[in-house]
């Protein structure tokens, strides 16, 4: 029936609700290696019962359990995403310790249909439609094997099978708009219906996969590129350039359409910001991320040396006349560059943020490009930026990062 590997050991998510009860006595049916876990986080006044039943269920099948007691926390606002996020590193943790090779959580085919439809109606950016079967959680591999089990289908499973449960009284409640969906439509939907909805996650699915696919070969931050793409395929590709930055980044339609605009205009440098602390930065061809912080160093040089640091290579060992450094400059220095600073070139002196523009350096580059500055703290040299730089098969004695 359920069509698991007899030689993995399972950790199963239980709340003894009738879906995860009914995947118990399937698991223990088909003779599956598996333990349990719980959560009770006391919020509701039923959560010490199902905790305690289950245990003493647990105990009549021989079968360990875990339970975890959630006491005197400090709740925020969206205490579903905590009890969330609390339940999971839970799993996790009895995952490393007990060396569980899946996690099992007793999702059904409601769940998934339900899922799609508050997807749908928030219009928001998605990474796969409905519920995933098999998916990596924090580190951990979390299966849920009973996506083609109805719910109605698990509450006869335990009632034909004698199986205890005790129903949470919360999903009744229209508070919340999932529960609003699942007595209203989709527990009141023919086969048919759900097939027809099962058809749709599956082709939306598909064309979710080929855009993937395409971001995949795309140069997300060049501006040449992006522009290519199409409205949909840009707001995935914007959300997977914020992301690793701003972790529940999602942006609005508002946000798409803003960027586009950044996109096509002529402005070489354009600052967009997503946050508190980060930008989202065109820079004449290419898009960034950045908190626009200045970054900070300086290296000294007694004598002709090398140096190999995050910002840039230098190797003065045999010459150093191209770089307009001598002997007569040490001890140098090589730091970032400040823009109201000076440079003397042929004998007239710019400002480095005069030279930074005309050389159509990156805004997020200025924060860290680096200078030469010889013993009396004045600037000798200063390299050149070069947007196609390429420093394979040469032989060059500094060069930045």
């Amino acid at each position: 029936m359920l069509q698991l590997d007899h030689n993995k050991k399972y950790l199963l998510g239980c709340s003894f609700g009738p879906d995860s009860m009914a995947l118990f006595d399937m698991l223990y049916q088909e003779k599956y290696n598996f333990e349990v876990a719980i959560v009770n986080y006391n919020i509701r006044e039923e959560s010490p019962l199902e905790s305690q039943s289950l245990k003493q269920y647990c105990a009549e099948y021989d079968i360990v359990c875990h339970v975890l007691e959630i006491k005197d926390h400090k709740w925020f606002s969206n205490i579903e995403a905590e009890c969330r996020k609390i339940r999971y590193q839970y799993f996790k943790d009895l995952t490393d310790t007990y060396h569980f090779d899946e996690v099992l959580i007793a999702h059904n085919e409601d769940d998934l249909i339900e899922t799609y439809i508050l997807q749908i109606q928030r219009k928001s950016l998605v990474e796969y439609y409905g519920i995933k079967e098999v998916n990596e959680m924090f580190g951990m591999t979390v299966r849920r094997p009973l996506l083609k089990f109805s719910k109605s289908n698990l509450l006869d499973y335990c009632r034909e099978n004698y199986v205890p449960f005790i129903v949470d009284k919360s999903n009744y409640s229209f508070k919340y708009k999932r529960n609003i969906i699942r007595h209203k439509y989709v527990s009141h939907m023919s086969r048919r219906k759900r097939r027809v909805f099962e058809n749709e996650i599956s082709k939306k699915n598909a064309e979710l996969k080929k855009i993937m696919n395409k971001l995949s070969s795309t140069n997300l931050h060049s501006v040449d590129e992006l522009m290519k793409l199409s409205e949909k395929e840009l707001a995935y590709a914007v959300t997977y350039l914020v992301r690793p930055f701003i972790n529940n980044f999602a942006p609005s339609l508002r946000f798409i359409a803003n960027f586009k605009k950044t996109l096509i205009s002529y402005k070489p440098n354009i600052i967009i910001k997503i946050s508190e602390n980060y930008y989202l930065i065109k820079s004449y061809k290419n898009v960034e991320i950045s908190d626009l912080s200045p970054v900070e160093y300086s290296y000294e040089l007694k004598e002709p040396g090398e140096l190999d640091t995050p910002y840039f290579y230098l190797d003065f060992r045999v010459d150093s006349k191209d770089r307009n450094v001598s002997i007569d400059d040490y001890p140098i220095t090589i730091c970032s560059l400040k823009g109201d600073e000076q440079y003397e070139i042929k004998g007239y002196k710019v400002k480095v943020s005069r030279l930074f523009i005309d050389w159509k350096l990156p805004l997020l580059l200025r924060n860290k490009w680096p200078c030469i500055k010889n013993k009396d703290g004045e600037i000798i040299y200063i390299p050149r930026y070069q947007n196609k730089f390429d420093k394979s098969g040469k032989c060059l004695n500094f060069y930045v990062k």
